[in-house]
């Protein structure tokens, strides 16, 4: 069976991108009749606070989509399902890249990242400097070596050449503060949880390439076969990328300005280029014909 995944990071409230994300992986995942978990990235807890995660909730309900494994509520959240409860699965998983040699300390923060190169990739400043893995306020990155290309196979069929040396650099696994990054929590989730469908805007390709790299290193066979689709990003009439960072329209303003989400599917048929829908269901079964 098909599983898959809705992944929202409680850092701001829902916009109208992460929408059309989450009802173009609910569609995806209803088509073949698979399995939907929510996965809400709460590990960042300086950026996480109770009203983001509320509106994930209020906006999901408000949009018609359903799930079928995850929290129902805040107190889910709290009680049963927040990704501190899987701190030991990460650690694990990142001792494994430990012991295969490809993790190095570095003391540099993500401003001396920006500041070093136009590019705003890490230089290697600390790559060679053999600092102690357990010294105190510093991060650990992966070895991304020179040449480093991964390919990524899409739904459609056709498939990405990336080149991770240039386009992810070394990224962070372990954050200064102990937390672990983004990266290890996330391919830890999708392997443990066998996700085997991942929807993700064509912006995040990198990062597909860098957990498919991530789980070879591993030995990880499971995590090959993951179907990836990669979409195409939202932009507003000035051409910029609908984002929590640009400032766009969250479902939540919508809402308070009496929208309906009647008013959001027309707009989702029209971006998908489908006959006029009104719900979630009629999108489906629209989507489906379209896509049999």
């Amino acid at each position: 069976m098909l599983r898959s995944r809705i992944a929202p990071t409680p850092s701001g409230f829902i916009h109208i991108g992460n929408a059309y994300n989450f009802v173009l992986t609910w569609l995806l995942t209803r088509k073949e009749n698979g399995h939907l978990l929510l996965r809400i990235d709460d590990l960042d807890a300086p950026r996480i606070r109770e009203e983001y995660i509320e509106d994930i909730f209020h906006s999901l309900e408000w949009l018609g989509i359903d799930w079928d494994e995850g929290p129902e509520s805040i107190e889910d959240l709290y009680n049963i399902y927040s990704q501190r409860f899987r701190v030991e699965y990460y650690d694990h998983l990142l001792n494994e890249f430990i012991s295969k040699e490809k993790v190095f300390a570095c003391t540099c923060s993500r401003k001396d990242v920006h500041l070093t190169n136009e590019i705003k990739q890490y230089s290697g400043t600390c790559r060679d400097k053999n600092l102690p893995l357990d010294a105190p306020d510093l991060s650990l990155r992966l070895l991304t070596p020179e040449n480093t290309f991964i390919e990524v196979k899409n739904t459609n069929g056709t498939t990405s050449e990336i080149d991770l040396h240039a386009l992810i650099r070394d990224p962070v696994l372990r954050r200064k503060d102990g937390i672990p990054a983004y990266h290890i929590a996330s391919l830890c989730d999708d392997i443990r949880n066998e996700i085997s469908l991942i929807v993700r805007g064509e912006d995040l390709l990198p990062s597909t390439a860098l957990h498919l790299y991530m789980a070879n290193i591993i030995g990880n066979t499971s995590f090959r076969y993951c179907k990836f689709h990669h979409h195409e990003l939202l932009k507003d009439e000035n051409g910029n990328k609908l984002s929590k960072s640009e400032g766009s329209i969250s479902l939540k303003s919508m809402r308070e300005k009496s929208a309906s989400p009647e008013e959001f599917y027309q707009w989702m048929s029209e971006k998908m280029e489908l006959p006029v829908c009104n719900s979630a269901q009629e999108l489906l079964v629209e989507f489906t014909r379209i896509n049999p």
